[in-house]
């Protein structure tokens, strides 16, 4: 005979377990990536920006006071006798060095060319944010290049780039007729580019030459007229005399014959 033990219909019978606990360790990692977002929002809306325009303010007077003083020197150098002393110390330039002492950090990136260099102070680092940042534009001789101006949160525009080929983009218009639609070239046009309405120009020029011709030639002729009247009269003159010395004889042959 076979007997069914308790403890088999206990274990049988036994209601399920509990939801393990969440694990303390992903809280404290989904806390730490909120918090982290948080800071970098708060940072990059309410505490960055009052800071680069400190900064942008500090370096614009900085650079006005420099140059006020650099006047003022040059001024003064100006009235002493030695000219050459006067011109050695003109301008007061500044250079990077003196840049990153306004700032007080040193440029994240540095961009050189051939004509120009370009530092970027950026107060997110070398996060990918668009926000946040200056640059400031050097030019002179490579090897020791220096301050020229500076932008807060943008590049330097193209206009004030040396070195790049600059042309107007606002289009050219070409019309014959103030009522003709308007044709646009774009800045720089190669040759042998035309508009459509410079046909019609030259038709309309065409008509006018013809015109003009004809309004010519009437004179052309009353002058061909006047210059030939001489040679009339003179042909005329000739005839008139043949004539006469053709009847003389006739005139003999009839006295003759009386």
């Amino acid at each position: 005979m076979k007997t069914d033990s308790p403890e088999v219909k206990s274990s049988s019978h036994a209601p399920p377990s509990a939801n393990p606990a969440t694990s303390p360790l992903r809280l404290a990692i989904l806390l730490g990536v909120f918090m982290l977002v948080a800071g970098a929002l708060l940072f990059d809306r309410v505490i960055a920006p009052p800071r680069v325009n400190a900064a942008n303010d500090k370096l614009h007077d900085t650079v006005l006071k420099h140059n006020e003083r650099g006047l003022k020197r040059s001024a003064a150098k100006a009235g002493e006798k030695n000219a050459s002393a006067a011109t050695s110390d003109v301008g007061g330039l500044m250079y990077s060095e003196d840049i990153q002492e306004i700032l007080g950090m040193a440029p994240t990136r540095v961009e050189k060319t051939e004509f120009y260099t370009i530092e970027h102070y950026r107060w997110w680092g070398w996060i990918p944010r668009n926000t946040n940042f200056i640059t400031v534009l050097y030019v002179g001789d490579p090897k020791r290049r220096h301050y020229s101006t500076h932008y807060a949160n943008e590049l330097p525009e193209d206009g004030s780039l040396p070195g790049k080929q600059k042309f107007d983009e606002k289009a050219t218009v070409l019309n014959s007729k103030p009522g003709d639609a308007p044709v646009t070239l774009p800045a720089g046009p190669s040759s042998g580019m035309f508009t459509q309405s410079l046909p019609k120009a030259a038709t309309e020029s065409a008509k006018k030459g013809e015109k003009s011709k004809e309004v010519e030639e009437p004179k052309d002729d009353d002058e061909s007229k006047k210059s030939d009247e001489p040679a009339k009269a003179e042909a005329a003159k000739k005839a008139a005399s043949g004539n006469g010395e053709k009847k003389e004889p006739a005139k003999e042959a009839a006295d003759e014959s009386k």
